[in-house]
């Protein structure tokens, strides 16, 4: 009832129109892999899914900001590590950095209860 009054030939043109620019869109926007590459390609390729890709720690036009916040990044990374390692080993007085978390489970678990209730005020600094 909402299109009684329209023209029929006139609605299907403008929608084939509107149908077409999409497809421009789409097309301009993940490209078309070609009727040459189509028939070399082997029918049985894998799927390679992006989700495993290398992926950005930090996105920023800035350059210099970006290799700053990575370098810091990095540096902060190995503090931890190694401050896990430590703390694997059994010393509980060491000083994670600023920003990390402690781990908790069976690293905790397994540290002697005496120890970790001593330097408990140690090991959140």
């Amino acid at each position: 009832p909402e299109y009684a009054g329209i023209n029929r030939e006139a609605l299907n043109k403008s929608l084939i129109k509107e149908i077409l620019s999409e497809e421009r869109e789409i097309i301009h926007e993940k490209g078309v892999i070609g009727k040459e590459n189509l028939k070399i390609q082997p029918i049985n390729k894998e799927f390679k899914s992006k989700k495993y890709d290398k992926r950005m720690s930090c996105m920023s036009s800035d350059i210099g900001l970006r290799k700053r916040y990575i370098f810091l990044f990095k540096t902060v990374s190995k503090m931890a590590y190694n401050a896990y390692k430590l703390l694997k080993q059994g010393i509980c007085n060491i000083a994670f950095p600023p920003g990390t978390i402690l781990p908790g489970g069976r690293i905790m678990q397994e540290l002697s209860k005496t120890q970790f209730y001593e330097d408990l005020g140690s090991c959140y600094t």
